[in-house]
């Protein structure tokens, strides 16, 4: 698992106890982290971002880089 955010910011500033669970799963063990087949969508200066795992197979991105998906549409709005 890797942090998308600059190393130690944001984990550092987690209130949250061991036993919190992050994700539906329970799979994500830190805040702002994801599993390697995960992604993640962030926004940086008004721009939208999506940012894979090493394990999220390439045929899958392409999908979500269509102009028919819906995280493409709402990256539009």
């Amino acid at each position: 698992m890797g942090a998308w955010g600059a190393a130690g910011s944001r984990d550092s500033l987690s209130l949250a106890g061991k036993h919190v669970q992050h994700d539906w799963l329970g799979n994500v063990t830190a805040p702002f982290h994801m599993t390697k087949g995960g992604y993640v969508v962030t926004s940086r200066q008004g721009k939208v971002h999506q940012e894979f795992g090493k394990a999220y197979p390439d045929w899958r991105k392409h999908t979500k880089a269509a102009d028919t998906a819906r995280s493409a549409r709402r990256a539009r709005t």
